[in-house]
């Protein structure tokens, strides 16, 4: 009885490491896009200053 509790609880285990993996990967990606975004926010602020400039 007690065998078939441990392989029970290990699963669970394995379970919560593979959802913290994929929340990792999320926020990782999510990261990289909320970054390209401000990447692109900071090019058009700077195409549109240059244009206010000259």
């Amino acid at each position: 009885m007690g065998r078939p509790v441990k392989k029970v609880h290990k699963s669970q285990q394995q379970r919560r490491k593979e959802a913290e993996a994929r929340r990792a990967e999320q926020q990782k990606k999510e990261d990289r896009l909320t970054y390209i975004m401000l990447g692109v926010v900071a090019v058009i602020f700077v195409i549109f200053a240059g244009f206010l400039l000259f």
